[in-house]
């Protein structure tokens, strides 16, 4: 009986040392997948940033223009 009880043993600590292995990549896998999904937020929020500041730059790039045109208009009138 000790022979299956040795058995029995080394059985339940490799069965053991699977599962330790097993969640050690689960709790890596997990990790990364954390690291990545606060990555693509980070870069998400880049990018609306980016969005926004190019949105405000294009408002003032039109407004900028409007008011040379006005200028050029006041310039033409004057010179007549």
């Amino acid at each position: 009986m000790p022979l299956c009880g040795g058995a029995s043993q080394a059985q339940a600590q490799a069965t053991q040392e699977e599962v330790d292995r097993i969640e050690a990549v689960v709790e890596k896998t997990v990790a990364e997948a954390q690291a990545t999904g606060k990555l693509a937020a980070v870069n998400a929020t880049k990018i609306e940033a980016i969005v926004d500041s190019l949105a405000e730059q294009a408002e003032t790039a039109k407004a900028s223009d409007q008011k040379l045109q006005q200028l050029i208009e006041i310039m033409l009138k004057n010179q007549n």
